[in-house]
């Protein structure tokens, strides 16, 4: 018995291993087709979760639209194919599968005239991948030529153009920039800008798109002006002088045979309001504009007078004044410290030299009248100290003529001005004279000097008003006007708050091209603040050169320039960053520009209005010099701008680099086809006048 119970022990064990075996069988066996329609579907659906991911079709081309050469009649059409993938398609047919047909590398896929819509999908042994669906519109007319322009060409007189391969059965559309032009006839262009021309080509349910790009330059400005429309600055609307103070700064007493400086400012309640409005003089026949609220003149006292009786703005403004036949005292060559002391009548006849150590001071209500091409030199230190009723002047002896300027050169010299009007330098143009891009002497030349300035004007100069290398300069509440450029200031720290620059060289509206900038700033780190850059035959704040540095423009005004309101630019490899933060921008050729930059150059625009320019805001230079840098605009409107509220457009490569130019709630009073995200309104322009 117990010989028989082992034996059936033995079977029933063998006979449990058997359906063990069986069951792990069956469930391995169902579990891989669980698992394999688990990959299909997962391929299907969501094609990275599988190993075994087939990528989908993607085609050589990225063009909806093919445009035929002349006499060709098709397109072949080729994907970027994988040797172990096999590829099948359709062409406006049903969704594609083995039964379609088979992509071959070696013959494309063939596409006639016309609407093409291509499915495409790949299998490897054992997935498929998403199908690629793509239209492609095969045009089978002639590409447009033209005759009277070449694509991407500078012209500097008027061309005419016309299609010289017609075909009446083709319907031609033209658009050139964004007016809809006839080119069944000849069409003739003779506006300075930069053009687009769009020529669509219609025939039956075929099309193309030519595009022909050019430029015609105005030939008076040639380069300066490339691309952009001709631009004068529209005039300012005049004010007139209702409930306002006329306010006048000069020098009550004042010596016969030279030219009396007068400054005015129109205040309410105390402000600067600015107003702008025409001021006639009892003196002579010239006039004169005050802009903004503040404006001077020069006027020759000819013989004693007491009054001069100015008309401004329709307000009748009398000016006590008491002419005298000056006894001078003269001063030439090397002096040792002095104070020449109030009311002081100097009379400089030869080139004077301060030493190292010694100070010169001169003090209210002196006049100096400095000899036509004599300098000052100052190694030591200048303190010029006036007051507001009772200025310093520096004037030329000679009404007619010009003195030369201070140079302060040397570690540990310094000037200190206050209350000063200054007049009439820059007579030096010799070779050692030719400084910076004016190439003109400067009222102060600042290598290595410590230099403040307050409450002072600098009024009809030849030259420049300002040359520094290396300096520490603090400029606060002074006006520069009438004068070859307000200055180049360069590797200087500079601060300028409250000041005003205008009228370079004047304010004729001619364009002069002589680097005319209200000022130029070259590898400086500079704050600018509250304060007007208008009236320039160039740029109002010229930034570049080759060197980088740290500029930031607050709460400043730009009107009027012929060029740009600010022209911004650097050299590679150098870093420079401007912050354009609270500024408005008017009546310029182009508002902000970034021209020839670094890839390190880094513009900040903030919180700024830009409107009624010829371009608001610009990317690209207008020479040919590389541009790499990058702006990004924020908080900004730029609108009402006569051509464009922005633009993209690098001479070099008759192209944009949009990437380069960026947009945070920035809006536009027309679209812009490069920047199609920026929101257009056409409500809320501000008029030129305040």
């Amino acid at each position: 018995m117990i010989k028989k119970a082992v034996f059936l022990n033995y079977i029933l064990r063998y006979i449990r291993l058997i359906v063990i075996v069986i069951v792990i069988f069956f469930s391995f066996t169902q579990c891989a087709k669980d698992i394999n329609r688990e990959k299909l579907s997962d391929n299907q659906k969501n094609p990275k979760h599988s190993i075994s991911y087939v990528p989908a079709p993607e085609f050589m081309s990225n063009d909806s639209i093919i445009n035929l050469k002349a006499n060709v009649k098709t397109y072949t059409l080729y994907i970027k194919a994988n040797d172990t993938l096999d590829y099948y398609y359709t062409i406006n047919g049903n969704m594609p599968d083995k039964n379609t047909l088979k992509y071959e590398s070696v013959n494309g896929i063939v596409l006639k005239s016309g609407n093409n819509i291509i499915k495409i999908i790949a299998y490897n042994k054992l997935y498929k991948s998403l199908v690629t669906v793509r239209k492609f519109i095969i045009s089978n007319i002639d590409p447009v030529t033209l005759s009277g322009i070449i694509n991407k060409t500078t012209y500097s007189n008027p061309v005419t153009i016309a299609i010289s391969n017609y075909n009446s059965l083709v319907q031609y559309t033209a658009k050139l920039n964004d007016t809809i032009v006839d080119l069944t006839t000849s069409l003739t262009v003779n506006e300075p800008n930069f053009y687009s021309l769009k020529i669509t080509s219609i025939l039956g349910i075929d099309q193309r798109v030519d595009t022909f790009l050019f430029v015609i330059e105005d030939p008076n400005m040639f380069d300066t002006e490339w691309g952009l429309r001709t631009w004068v600055p529209a005039t300012f609307k005049t004010d007139m002088i209702t409930s306002e103070t006329v306010n006048s700064i000069y020098p009550k007493t004042f010596s016969i045979g030279l030219n009396l400086p007068v400054v005015l400012k129109t205040t309410e309640a105390g402000i600067i309001k600015p107003l702008y409005f025409l001021v006639t003089n009892s003196l002579n026949s010239n006039t004169y504009n005050v802009k903004r609220g503040i404006g001077s003149m020069n006027l020759l006292i000819g013989s004693s007078v007491s009054t001069i009786n100015l008309n401004c703005g329709g307000s009748n403004v009398s000016l006590p004044i008491t002419c005298e036949s000056t006894i001078w005292t003269t001063m030439s060559g090397t002096i040792g410290s002095q104070n020449v002391g109030k009311n002081a009548r100097i009379h400089i006849n030869g080139n004077l030299t301060i030493p190292a150590g010694d100070t010169l001071t001169i003090e209210d209500g002196s006049i100096v009248a400095v000899d036509e091409a004599i300098d000052i030199t100052n190694n030591g230190r200048i303190k010029i100290v006036g007051t507001l009723a009772n200025p310093v002047v520096f004037t030329c002896y000679n009404p007619d003529g010009f003195w030369g300027g201070f140079l302060s050169k040397g570690t540990g010299n310094s000037i200190e001005v206050s209350y000063a009007i200054m007049c009439q330098s820059g007579y030096h143009t010799s070779a050692e004279y030719q400084w910076g891009h004016a190439k003109r002497q400067g009222l102060f030349y600042l290598n290595a000097t410590d230099f403040k300035i307050s409450n002072s004007y600098m009024l009809d100069h030849i030259g420049q008003v300002f040359y520094s290398i290396n300096a520490t300069m603090q400029i606060d509440s002074i006006l520069v006007q009438r004068v070859k450029t307000g200055g180049q200031l360069n590797t200087s720290q500079i601060s300028i708050d409250h000041s005003v620059f205008t009228d370079f060289p004047n304010d004729y509206y001619i364009f002069q091209d002589e680097d005319n900038d209200g000022l130029y700033l070259d590898y400086c780190n500079a704050t600018v603040t509250n304060s007007t850059f208008m009236f320039a035959t160039d740029d109002g704040l010229d930034s570049g050169g080759s060197e980088g540095g740290t500029v930031t423009v607050n709460n400043c005004w730009f009107e009027a320039n012929f060029h740009e309101g600010l022209a911004l630019s650097s050299s590679d490899p150098t870093i420079k960053i401007h912050n354009i933060n609270y500024c408005t921008v008017t009546n310029c050729g182009q508002g902000i520009e970034l021209g020839y930059s670094s890839p390190n150059h880094t513009v900040n625009v903030d919180n700024c209005y830009i409107f009624k320019n010829g371009i608001g805001l610009r990317y690209g230079d207008n020479y040919t010099m590389n541009i790499q840098g990058f702006i990004h605009i924020s908080n900004t409107r730029s609108e009402n701008n006569v051509d464009k509220d922005v633009w993209n457009m690098v001479r070099s490569i008759w192209m944009g680099r949009l990437n380069h130019m960026t947009f945070t709630n920035t809006t536009i009073s027309k679209p812009s086809e490069q920047y199609p995200e920026l929101t257009v309104i056409t409500t809320g322009i501000k008029t030129l006048n305040p």
